[in-house]
């Protein structure tokens, strides 16, 4: 998408190239027009901004109890025990923007949902005994560009009858038996 707006873009740059040149009267009024010019480009092409982010404030043992895009601000230490983030309303988006939830192993729980259409994204989840556990009443969960590690049973654990818990771009430790 973003080469799609970039060939777009070209064009357009280089008929304000050429009105820069060609019209202003200063240096320095080009270079201003200039800026300003790749700052807005720059903006149009980078990362959309989503309106309605709720943070997550919750803390280890929390839920999301309604729909909506959710980011984490911090990392998330439950090294203490307890567990991570229980997800219980369908609609959510988790952008965990990178953060770390960390676990004490043991039958701790990093990511849990019972709803439908959950999706994590940008997420470390280390050090849970499950990093991720979608039950029952939970499905299609996608995990996006994440990463799951150091579990002291299985980074992902799901009840039977589980519809559609799907990964892209994340990594993960093999399963323990």
């Amino acid at each position: 998408m973003k080469d799609q707006h970039i060939l777009i873009l070209f064009p357009l740059v280089m008929l304000l190239v050429i009105f820069v040149g060609l019209f202003m009267s200063t240096p320095e009024d080009a270079e201003r027009t200039l800026e300003f010019i790749i700052s807005t480009i720059k903006s149009f092409i980078s990362k959309p901004t989503i309106t309605g982010l709720t943070t997550y404030e919750g803390g280890c043992g929390g839920s999301i109890t309604s729909s909506g895009y959710w980011t984490l601000s911090s990392n998330l230490d439950c090294s203490g025990g307890g567990n991570g983030i229980s997800i219980t309303a369908s609609g959510v988006t988790l952008d965990c923007q990178s953060y770390t939830i960390t676990g004490s192993g043991g039958t701790t729980i990093g990511v849990q949902t019972t709803a439908a259409n959950t999706w994590l994204y940008h997420c470390k989840i280390t050090g849970f005994g499950y990093n991720l556990y979608p039950k029952t009443g939970a499905s299609d969960t996608l995990l996006i560009d994440s990463y799951l590690e150091s579990s002291t049973t299985n980074d992902i654990y799901t009840d039977a009858n589980i519809d559609g818990t799907t990964l892209i771009n994340t990594t993960h430790t093999p399963i323990k038996h």
